[in-house]
């Protein structure tokens, strides 16, 4: 059998009663240059049994199943990585589906470029199930080049994509791990990306999605909350880079300085560690703002 071009890698924990929604979005492709890598983030539920059915039961496509005990979705996103030979990576939730020509459209941007040597990304739209789609805009046109960094803080876009990547690029840039700490924002790894690397943005819907209750994007301040040296991280990259205006900078300064505090880090550490008038300015309401988040995260 001929390699497929693209693996859709999806990290799962407890998602028995979504992943079959993902399952079935992926036999309606028309399209299946691709193969499906599962890792299981130590499901206690049945998803370790409702996959393996499907491997036994699905021919248009391969399906891959890896367990490891829980640590958190950037763990198994790395591990899945590793074991990843195909020229593309498309990471789909556990809870999303992909539009029937999801593959097709990405196979056909793929072969369409003529150079991709700076490139470590095609970045797609992603929409909930009523069609409206989880960015705050569209990009300027499609083929639009730029680092994910200036689409964000200079284009001002927000909200959820769905990013295609060069397998080759991603591995070069794992999730950083922190011990006991199970959340990281993906957008650490493709802020690093753009200090070399555009993305290629297209206005086509290539994921479906939405937010559950208990999903990670819900409950975001809380999972940054239990991983302050993650969030640290991120301001630390936000506060280093050119792209980002002095206005917003002030903004991450705030939050490197809370989950600094969070980390267990004086406020002297902090200062001593980023010098910078952001760091410096913001460590009275970092000081505020961690006693609050302290009331109520605990």
């Amino acid at each position: 059998m001929t390699k497929p071009l693209i693996t859709i890698l999806t990290a799962a924990y407890d998602r028995a009663d979504t992943i079959p929604a993902l399952y079935k979005s992926l036999l309606q492709q028309n399209n299946f240059n691709f193969e499906w890598l599962i890792v299981d983030d130590g499901s206690k539920d049945e998803t370790k049994e409702i996959i393996h059915k499907y491997q036994e039961n699905t021919t248009k496509f391969k399906i891959r199943y890896v367990f490891e005990h829980n640590k958190g979705k950037h763990f198994a996103l790395n591990l899945g990585i590793k074991n990843i030979s195909t020229e593309l990576t498309f990471i789909v939730d556990s809870d999303d589906t992909i539009t029937s020509n999801a593959i097709d459209i990405v196979e056909k941007t793929f072969y369409s470029q003529k150079n991709l040597s700076r490139i470590c990304a095609f970045s797609f739209l992603r929409a909930d199930h009523n069609g409206s789609i989880l960015s705050n805009k569209k990009f300027p046109y499609d083929g639009y080049v730029t680092t994910y960094l200036k689409s964000r803080e200079l284009m001002g876009i927000t909200g959820d994509t769905a990013e295609v990547f060069i397998t080759k690029v991603l591995k070069k840039y794992p999730f950083p791990e922190f011990k006991n700490e199970k959340f990281l924002s993906e957008d650490i790894v493709w802020g690093e990306m753009s200090k070399q690397y555009n993305m290629i943005f297209y206005n086509k819907i290539i994921c479906i999605g939405g937010y559950l209750s208990n999903g990670l994007t819900k409950n975001r301040r809380k999972n940054n909350w239990n991983s302050p040296n993650g969030c640290m991280l991120r301001g630390k990259l936000l506060l280093e880079s050119p792209i980002v205006s002095k206005r917003r900078k002030f903004k991450w300064g705030l939050f490197y300085d809370v989950y600094g505090l969070k980390a267990g880090y004086s406020s002297v550490q902090l200062v001593r560690v980023n010098k910078s008038i952001y760091t410096i300015s913001m460590m009275l309401p970092a000081k505020i703002l961690f006693i609050k988040w302290k009331m109520n995260f605990g």
